[in-house]
């Protein structure tokens, strides 16, 4: 894989497929990608299809409809979890999807269950919040490692992908529940 950012040559590899958010923006495929690479691809490609350019409504049409392509392949690829399940659509297109593992199921659900006990406690969702990013930040990282061996286990990453997602649906229900509360208060 190309440095990072890197815009993918005219002919090289195989066209670009629709639902590649990589090759829409024009970046090579990997998992390290930076905000700002894939902001500055958008920029460009946005500069040029602005639908002022074109002169008559057909064309005007199709100018909007790929950069409505653009916006949605960059929000994919500024997402972690979005950008890296986009990379194993690519890598391994059979894969299949599975699950957390039980013992990751389990402390999840034991982590929201004292959240959310009947007594609200800030304290408690601060620090299962704090748990959650620090949960994200490794297996972030235990993913990113895998996507960089020359044969990656990709039934590891996707446990580890459905792991980050589970974390952040309950990082979700517990900030949804806090605010909840605060209204109530």
């Amino acid at each position: 894989m190309g440095a990072e950012g890197t815009p993918i040559a005219e002919g090289a590899d195989d066209p670009p497929r629709f639902d590649d958010p990589f090759a829409r923006l024009g970046l090579r495929p990997c998992g390290d990608l930076s905000r700002e690479a894939i902001d500055g691809a958008r920029r460009v490609l946005l500069s040029q299809l602005h639908p002022d350019r074109q002169v008559d409504d057909v064309a005007r049409a199709q100018v909007l409809r790929d950069a409505a392509q653009v916006n949605l392949a960059a929000q994919v690829l500024i997402h972690p979890e979005r950008r890296v399940e986009a990379l194993l659509s690519l890598i391994d297109p059979r894969g299949s999807a599975v699950s957390p593992h039980p013992s990751q199921l389990m402390e999840l659900l034991e982590r929201r269950e004292c959240v959310q006990s009947a007594d609200y406690d800030p304290a408690q969702c601060r620090g299962t919040l704090a748990w959650i990013a620090d949960e994200r930040a490794l297996h972030r990282s235990k993913v990113q490692s895998q996507i960089e061996l020359s044969s990656p286990d990709f039934s590891l990453t996707r446990r580890a992908l459905a792991y980050l997602k589970a974390l952040a649906r309950l990082e979700e229900a517990i900030e949804d529940w806090q605010r909840a509360h605060e209204e109530k208060s």
